[in-house]
């Protein structure tokens, strides 16, 4: 089971377009860190907050996420198509 979602995972990530790699790296860091800091002990922080923080904060993720989610959808240019960036 394991070995399936790597093969799976290493063909989406050899499908996206290098001009999206670095971008989807970036976002997925950014996310990873966020939801760090509400990991663990962070939970018992993070319940402090007020609702609307705490309900701004989760949609940042969400959205990066998504966005994450959009750049590997992207493919990449065939032969003899220029790619504009």
């Amino acid at each position: 089971m394991a070995n399936e979602i790597i093969n799976q995972t290493q063909r989406v990530m050899h499908s996206i377009p290098m001009d999206n790699f670095d971008e989807l790296s970036a976002k997925l860091a950014i996310l990873h860190a966020n939801l760090q800091l509400i990991h663990g002990e962070g939970a018992e922080n993070f319940q402090t907050f007020s609702d609307e923080l705490k309900d701004t904060y989760l949609w940042g993720c969400a959205t990066l996420a998504g966005e994450a989610c959009e750049l590997m959808k992207t493919k990449p240019a065939t032969e003899g198509e220029v790619s504009h960036g």
